[in-house]
């Protein structure tokens, strides 16, 4: 989604989901993981390539190339992830640009495919760790690990008001915690919003699935 505001300001708002890091032989045929696995097979076997597809960094390798690319639109960025990936520690990844390329899958033989190294190209920062020092609450019922995060260019970051996240279905019924930013509208649109569409603040939140 594309959010305009004054003097052409305009931000691209992305929701994504990760697969899981997996196997073809460990993963049920009707998950996400399989799902993608077999389109990228499929693509794989029409360009020769003898190559075996990996949903979990093929996943990075798209979105790093395709915020990449909004970015040199003139873009800024709010991308609220499913990472899948532990996000507990994030360090800096190693810098490894990508070209993006209209409706191909990118390829690199260097890429480490982490949430890290798309962050540290893109320059995106961690909203919850912008306002709060770690330790970070787990995301996931089913471990203590933070799956689930909303990263912001950093020309966004003055905008931010609260971040956090909530308990468990405090806000919907999934085994993901509710991911919360908080925006002032004004520095982050150079306006205020419209009452009828919006409270004060823009308000971002994040469902895992």
């Amino acid at each position: 989604m594309i959010l305009t505001g004054k003097k052409s300001k305009t931000i691209a708002l992305i929701t994504a989901y990760r697969p899981c890091t997996n196997s073809p032989r460990s993963a049920g045929d009707k998950t996400v993981y399989m799902q993608q696995f077999r389109t990228l097979l499929a693509h794989a076997t029409s360009k020769e390539s003898t190559s075996t597809p990996d949903p979990h960094c093929q996943f990075i390798l798209d979105m790093q190339a395709w915020i990449s690319h909004l970015q040199e639109q003139g873009h800024s960025i709010i991308l609220c992830l499913d990472s899948n990936e532990n996000l507990n520690s994030i360090e800096n990844g190693r810098y490894d640009p990508l070209e993006y390329n209209n409706g191909s899958f990118i390829q690199s033989a260097t890429h480490s495919g982490t949430v890290s190294s798309m962050v540290t190209i893109c320059g995106l920062i961690d909203t919850l760790a912008y306002l709060h020092p770690p330790p970070y609450a787990s995301t996931y019922a089913y471990s203590k690990n933070r799956l689930d995060c909303i990263f912001i260019s950093r020309d966004l970051a003055p905008s931010i008001i609260h971040s956090g996240v909530l308990p468990l279905y405090s806000v919907f019924h999934s085994d993901h915690n509710a991911v919360y930013l908080d925006r002032d509208s004004h520095l982050l649109f150079g306006e205020e919003t419209c009452e009828h569409t919006c409270s004060g603040a823009l308000v971002g939140t994040l469902q895992g699935t």
